[in-house]
């Protein structure tokens, strides 16, 4: 098919202006020729101009469909001539049209003039061979149209100087915003990604393609650190995560289906380890698959969450705990008071010494039931202003003793520190356990530091969600002894954990310190490494009262006896015996309920002769709370002494007794019993 025959959808756009070229110069010669025309005749002239017609036709068509313009440029008049196209590519009419250079230049946008004239004249001084480029022009509206430009020098004069220059100019406007449209949704992309909170990357043949701000932030690498030669991403991969990533590298090869979303524990610069979660996708890239993935660090998460299970668990076994110790502390009243009976009768010295065995074990269980409570935080707790510095210079002789001539205690303690508001005997088991704790980790001997100071929160406590922004007194421990592994220091304030023998701890101590800590809003920081030693470090929030408070009971020793009538309000048979036989041995008259409903009613009868209330706080029924309120309605003033050992809420809040409560904890001393008694009738301190 010649190009005379071609459809102009089919023909190039070289094409036509080839043949034009071709049919100008046959009708040119025949033009000059005049033996050449008589020799073809008017005929042939006739069909030379014809096809020439018919191929600037096929040319125009050609353009129209392909929507460009032609422009013919004479250089010698430097006019230029526009084909019907451009005007309506532009939007103007034929005589509103610039036909020179100076006013083609003028709807030029200013910045692309002197690149458009530059290109021209490289072309014009044989630089380059073509004349191709991109410029704005304007519109007859006002808005600026993206043309492309295309043309070549097609005739020069018999010295070479080129005289014409035609070409084409297509409107590229559309395909430049979809350009600009995809760079900027491009430049979003990239954005996003390098902005990420989380961390991207792009995987292929086990070596980074692309790493975000992110990532590079959370592994402490730069994209040349992972692009270093040798370098392989399962470096990032913690030891004991490395076989399963292996294995699902496999399994993806294979074929096999994978979760999308999986964990395992990463490794950052310094050998720092991260608990990171893993969203992965498969790609085609380069000659085989990349894995895209996004990598989230869920340390904290994860912190958090075996941080609450562990605080669940605590509960759990607090709640057990708790009412375990409740029922034992009433068996324990029985077998203490008994046992105080026992002694005082004139007795055979060997059962004598039997009963005084009984009333040891007694003490010792009373003290692991008051341990299973401070680490329930269901201890009761009689708060009062102490200065730390004191307690811990009181029980210096005692702590030496206690730990033994080849440990050496050493304090330092920062003089005027704030004082607390505490219960002194939960601060003074606090030292004690502590203590003791420091001591077992020394068996060769040693070396404890005690110091105080007021001190901001540790970066571990910080991080705590439960923490108050107050300012904290210090207690520091710190010893010489082996120290402990990760495992070891992640369980040691569990109750029953020990690292000790059967015989030597019950696994309470640092359970029971974390317990009395907890219930005073304070916090705990542990600091340890194997065979260097353990810093444990107490946080309490210090009390803006400064008088110190003195603790114990009245220094006069008041008569036990009383011939006063007392009501005994206790659920339990056996302990309700063993108070009342302990009541009268000392003169007091008793009268003896087993409930509330069943005290109110005797004390509605006897309110007159009745001097004071001794009741059990935890009963079924009606709460002690209630008949309090009922009696004191009835006969206002009368004294309330009232018996736990567990901290109800209707006599104690949050574990502290509330003010002007008269309070002893089971299992009772008999001789703490009726001094309270004796000092609630004497006083008329209700």
């Amino acid at each position: 098919m010649t190009a005379s025959n071609m459809n102009p959808e089919e023909m190039t756009r070289q094409q036509l202006l080839a043949e034009i070229r071709r049919l100008r110069e046959r009708v040119e010669a025949l033009e000059k020729s005049p033996a050449a025309l008589e020799t073809t005749g008017i005929a042939e002239r006739k069909q030379a101009e014809k096809d020439l017609h018919d191929s600037l036709e096929r040319m125009e068509m050609a353009m129209a469909v392909a929507n460009d313009g032609m422009w013919d440029w004479d250089l010698n008049s430097n006019v230029v001539y526009f084909d019907p196209i451009y005007y309506t590519m532009a939007g103007y009419d034929v005589n509103a049209f610039p036909h020179t250079l100076e006013s083609f230049q003028e709807r030029l946008h200013p910045e692309d003039i002197d690149n458009v004239m530059n290109i021209a004249a490289r072309h014009l001084k044989g630089e380059i061979d073509r004349f191709v480029v991109e410029f704005r022009f304007a519109r007859k509206s006002g808005d600026w149209m993206w043309i492309m430009g295309r043309g070549k020098i097609v005739e020069r004069d018999a010295d070479g100087r080129p005289t014409r220059f035609i070409g084409t100019h297509t409107d590229i406007t559309e395909r430049k915003r979809a350009e600009e449209a995809l760079r900027e949704s491009e430049a979003k992309y990239r954005h996003l990604v390098q902005h990420s909170g989380e961390a991207i990357y792009l995987l292929y043949d086990r070596r980074f393609e692309l790493i975000n701000d992110k990532f590079q932030e959370m592994f402490g690498v730069s994209l040349e650190d992972v692009n270093k030669p040798g370098f392989d991403f399962i470096q990032l991969v913690a030891e004991k995560s490395r076989p399963a990533i292996e294995q699902r590298i496999l399994s993806q090869k294979a074929g096999k289906s994978l979760k999308p979303t999986y964990e395992f524990t990463a490794l950052a610069a310094g050998g720092r380890e991260i608990e990171v979660e893993a969203t992965v996708t498969y790609v085609k890239y380069k000659e085989g698959f990349a894995t895209q993935g996004i990598l989230r660090d869920v340390t904290e998460t994860r912190r958090l969450e075996n941080q609450l299970r562990q605080v669940q668990k605590m509960e759990a076994i607090g709640q057990l705990a708790g009412g375990v110790a409740h029922d034992f502390n009433n068996l324990l009243t029985i077998i203490n008071g008994y046992s105080d009976m026992l002694i005082r009768q004139e007795l055979p010295r060997e059962i004598g010494e039997q009963i005084l065995q009984i009333r040891d074990a007694g003490k010792r269980a009373a003290r692991l039931t008051s341990q299973l409570l401070a680490f329930s935080r269901k201890q009761i707790v009689d708060p009062k202003v102490i200065n730390l510095n004191k307690v811990i210079v009181d029980h210096l002789s005692m702590l030496s003793r206690l730990l033994g001539e080849d440990i050496q205690v050493s304090t330092e303690l920062q003089p005027d520190l704030p004082n607390l508001k505490a219960d002194p005997g939960q601060i003074e088991q606090v030292i004690m356990n502590i203590a003791i704790n420091a001591r077992d980790a020394m068996p060769e001997g040693g070396k404890m530091i005690i110091r105080t100071s007021v001190a901001g929160l540790t970066d571990t406590i910080k991080r705590d969600p439960g923490v108050l922004p107050d300012s904290y007194v210090m207690l520091a421990v710190t010893d010489t002894g082996l120290g402990m592994d990760a495992k070891t220091k992640a369980r040691i304030f569990e109750p029953f954990f020990t690292t000790k023998s059967r015989d030597r701890g019950t696994g309470l101590g640092l359970a029971t310190v974390y317990g009395i800590v907890k219930q005073n809003n304070g916090f705990i920081d542990v600091s340890t490494e194997l065979q260097k030693g353990t810093t444990l470090k107490v946080f309490l929030p210090y009390s803006q009262e400064d008088q110190v408070e003195e603790t114990g009971t009245s220094g006069r020793d008041p008569a036990l006896w009383g011939d006063e009538t007392i009501l005994l309000v206790e659920d339990d048979a056996a302990v309700r015996k063993v108070t009342r036989d302990t009541l009268a041995e000392y003169g007091y008259t008793t009268l003896a309920a087993a409930n509330g409903e069943e005290a109110l009613r005797l004390f509605r009868k006897e309110k007159s002769r009745i001097d004071l209330v001794l009741t059990d706080v935890v009963m079924p029924g009606m709460s002690c709370r209630d008949m309090s309120r009922r009696m004191l309605a009835l006969k206002p003033g009368i004294r309330i002494v009232y018996i736990s050992g567990y901290a109800d809420e209707s006599i104690v809040r949050h574990g502290k007794i509330k003010k002007g409560t008269v309070l002893v904890q089971k299992p009772f001393r008999r001789r703490e019993l009726l001094v309270r008694i004796r000092e609630l009738l004497d006083t008329g301190t209700r």
